[in-house]
């Protein structure tokens, strides 16, 4: 048990559980604002284009991460349903090929 949770229990029997709980919403408070102000993507992760049509077939994209991309997350589609699969990849260049003409944004991570 935490010594300041500690001092809460000990401090007297009336209000000592009422203490205890203040105590753990505050750092249940502290712990979900640290949380908050983590970026939920990887911080050399890199959004390509947003709005950028694909052509039926294979696209090449240069994802600007400066090393083999882990992966990508397609994060908005517009226009004809894709069905995309990757092909290639180096540190400069994804090739995607895409069953369809959408628009989309692409996450590289």
């Amino acid at each position: 048990m935490p010594s300041k949770l500690l001092e809460h229990v000990r401090g007297g029997v009336g209000d000592t559980l009422e203490r205890a709980m203040e105590y753990v919403r505050r750092e249940i408070d502290q712990l979900r604002d640290q949380l908050n102000r983590q970026p939920i993507t990887a911080p050399d992760s890199r959004l390509y284009a947003p709005g950028t049509p694909l052509v039926n077939g294979s696209n090449v994209i240069a994802h600007k991460l400066g090393r083999v991309p882990k992966g990508y997350v397609v994060t908005r589609a517009q226009g004809t349903a894709p069905v995309l699969y990757e092909t290639a990849r180096d540190d400069r260049f994804v090739t995607l090929s895409s069953t369809g003409t959408p628009t989309v944004e692409i996450l590289f991570f």
